[in-house]
């Protein structure tokens, strides 16, 4: 099981996808999110957060928090738009999404 800072389970992996080179990609994943991270500056609430003390950006449109209508997050949108084209990434999104 995935456990956040406080020892809680929030994912459990039950499966891979298919092809052999399953591990190369979530590597060449990992090291893309890792560089990234170091080229980016974060608030202190980016940094430390309720799941761990680990980098965290928020993609998409979001409604809550005292925004009274749905905003688009500005906040690094170049990062995301980078890791979101990315195909390892890709490919591990769209194994948790079931396509």
């Amino acid at each position: 099981p995935l456990v956040d800072a406080a020892g809680r389970i929030f994912a459990v992996l039950a499966g891979r996808p298919p092809g052999q080179d399953f591990d190369d990609a979530a590597l060449r994943a990992c090291r893309k999110m890792i560089r990234e991270a170091r080229g980016t500056s974060f608030a202190p609430k980016e940094l430390n957060h309720p799941r761990g003390c680990f980098p965290v950006i928020n993609v998409g449109v979001t409604h809550g928090k005292g925004t009274t209508e749905p905003v688009n997050k500005a906040e690094h949108q170049d990062v995301a738009q980078r890791l979101l084209q990315d195909p390892d990434i890709d490919r591990m999104a769209g194994y948790a999404d079931c396509k």
